[in-house]
């Protein structure tokens, strides 16, 4: 099998922090292509639902693997990190292992951030300074 798949899921307090969104139609980070057939079309012409459809169902024929149908949800949803999509049902739950590594690295996150924040604020009282010397309020 050429597709992970990991039974943990990302818990849903991960999936609120990370932006992302819903398409009729979303390749996952792991290789699988997700559909929701029912919003695979434009129009109100039930022909191009049942194309739609059959393209879906030829698609996972040709990849069973590779290709995921939703029937269930007008959309599927995807949430992205670090430059990549990961849809959220999908069997690879590839958002895992970020969730993973933030919280077992969790004190360094903490450190940097901290000294980070600090030279932020050092920096914007400087480009106050700045601006009040160039006359800028």
């Amino acid at each position: 099998m050429k597709y992970t798949t990991n039974e943990k899921k990302p818990s849903q307090m991960f999936l609120d922090a990370l932006k992302g969104g819903g398409s009729s139609c979303v390749h996952c980070n792991c290789g699988r292509t997700h559909y929701a057939p029912c919003n695979l079309y434009d129009s109100d012409d039930e022909s191009d639902y049942e194309n739609a459809l059959k393209d879906a169902y030829e698609a996972q024929k040709k990849d069973p693997d590779g290709v995921v149908i939703n029937n269930e949800d007008d959309f599927i949803f995807a949430k992205d990190i670090d430059g990549r999509t990961f849809v959220v049902d999908c069997p690879c739950n590839g958002l895992t292992k970020y969730e993973n590594w933030i919280w077992s690295n969790r004190d360094a996150i903490r450190d940097y951030l901290k000294v980070r924040v600090a030279q932020e604020a050092l920096w914007a009282e400087q480009e106050v300074v700045k601006n009040k010397l160039a006359g800028i309020t």
